[in-house]
């Protein structure tokens, strides 16, 4: 028959509500869910009985919608993506990526890392161009009827936008590493190398693939890659790519 731990409560003290306890964490725990709570009533509460709050919350959804109505319209030109055939769509595109590319392989430090943002940002505008396009697509309209008179859909230039991604990332490692030494890398590090890592972190993406960590240290297998960043300029251009390829991914 089992009976109280009489015992373990003699063993609290007042000291434990201030180390890494159980009962220290139960109540951080606790108390990090009661004020969650309280900030989703009074988020409730502003959204219900203030009209003018939500007028203005309305007005700053369409502003965004019309900024991103802009940003298609505006980076279409200079993507290739307002190119009404197909065929030279794809060529105009392909073009301005790979000079963007090789842009930011001859650019100097550290302007060659605006250059290759600037090749993500086109990424994003293409992302953002394929997803208007594609509701056009689907409700049949026709070229004429378009916002942007294009013949066909984005698709193909969607899938050059995401390995551009890779290419315009793995650059930019590249870059950092030469310039500062931001990532620890084999001492025989071969080219591809962070062609690799950038793998790895693509497929991070991935369910189960995610959680490899956990077991990296019993199974040789699951260490996917030998390279880290170590100063903030790589974890930041590292941060960015995770967060492209989440874009691309979701």
């Amino acid at each position: 028959m089992l009976s109280m731990p009489w015992h373990e409560l003699e063993k609290i003290s007042w000291q434990d509500l201030y180390s890494a306890s159980p009962l220290g964490t139960l109540v951080t725990s606790l108390l990090i869910v009661s004020c969650s709570a309280v900030l989703y009533v009074g988020f409730q509460l502003w959204r219900t009985r203030s009209k003018k709050r939500g007028i203005l919350f309305e007005w700053f959804l369409g502003f965004l919608r019309a900024v991103d109505q802009w940003v298609v319209l505006c980076g279409s030109l200079w993507v290739g993506t307002r190119v009404r055939a197909p065929g030279r769509r794809h060529v105009v595109m392909l073009v301005t990526f790979i000079l963007v590319a090789v842009g930011g392989v001859l650019a100097p430090w550290p302007l060659c890392l605006y250059v290759l943002s600037f090749g993500l940002l086109n990424v994003f505008i293409i992302f953002r161009h394929w997803s208007h396009d594609e509701d056009e697509v689907k409700n049949e309209a026709s070229p004429e009827n378009k916002k942007i008179k294009i013949q066909g859909d984005l698709s193909i230039e969607m899938l050059g936008a995401c390995a551009f991604v890779l290419v315009h990332s793995t650059t930019g490692f590249a870059k950092i590493q030469a310039a500062r030494h931001g990532f620890q890398i084999p001492p025989d590090a071969g080219p591809f190398t962070f062609a690799r890592y950038a793998f790895v972190e693509f497929l991070k993406e991935l369910p189960l693939v995610n959680y490899s960590d956990l077991f990296s240290d019993d199974l040789d297998l699951l260490k996917l890659s030998n390279v880290a960043p170590t100063l903030y300029a790589a974890k930041w251009a590292v941060l960015v790519f995770r967060g492209a390829v989440g874009l691309i991914c979701k």
